[in-house]
């Protein structure tokens, strides 16, 4: 019954709710219909549309670029010592860009490696790769935390970065717009005065 932050009461702190962590933009849950539909042109409709619920999560802005994983790659190297084979294994596999009937020849030799690509998103990653380098950021990040106040709680550090599930990847690139063919949520490529897009 007592009336909290009196002067010889218990103390509470206004909680403001935590900032996004660097680079992070908050998504709000919701649900939406996912899956194929319209726009399965094959009708292969091997993602059969289903309502889908998530709850609210923080996603990167952007893509992981290039600079970002090399940056990755740089502090695995230094902080990994002798061990150079597990520093390979994450080395993005630029052979991707190999495809029949494409001349994409000069990206298997230097989109990642030359400093023109710096801000391009990195490709040729697999799921193992990422989620080493989630795990590397989270650390990352978190240590910088501690470094700015040793004093820090687990409260104040960051959650780990993780992957999105197939579901929250799906919401967040749809933007809100469900069942649309085209982002400007028509099902035309004219606009509703008739001009086209």
């Amino acid at each position: 019954g007592l009336k909290y932050n009196s002067d010889d009461g218990f103390q509470v702190q206004n909680y403001k709710g935590q900032e996004p962590a660097p680079g992070m933009v908050f998504i709000e849950g919701g649900t939406f219909i996912m899956g194929g539909g319209e726009k399965d042109i094959a009708y292969a409709m091997d993602n059969r549309e289903r309502q889908v619920t998530v709850h609210s999560f923080y996603m990167d802005e952007t893509e992981v670029s290039n600079v970002d994983w090399k940056e990755f790659l740089f502090f695995i190297l230094k902080d990994s010592g002798d061990s150079e084979d597990y520093y390979r294994k994450l080395i993005p596999d630029t052979t991707v860009w190999f495809r029949d009937l494409a001349y994409n020849d000069p990206y298997v030799q230097y989109y990642f490696s030359h400093d023109g690509f710096n801000t391009y998103p990195v490709v040729g990653v697999n799921w193992h790769q990422a989620n080493e380098y989630c795990k590397w950021r989270s650390a990352k990040v978190n240590q910088k935390v501690l470094e700015k106040n040793p004093d820090a709680s687990a409260s104040t550090l960051w959650p780990n970065y993780r992957l999105p599930t197939e579901a929250e990847w799906e919401y967040a690139a749809r933007g809100l717009l469900e069942q649309e063919n085209y982002p400007w949520e028509g099902k035309s490529l004219r606009d509703a005065k008739g001009r086209l897009r």
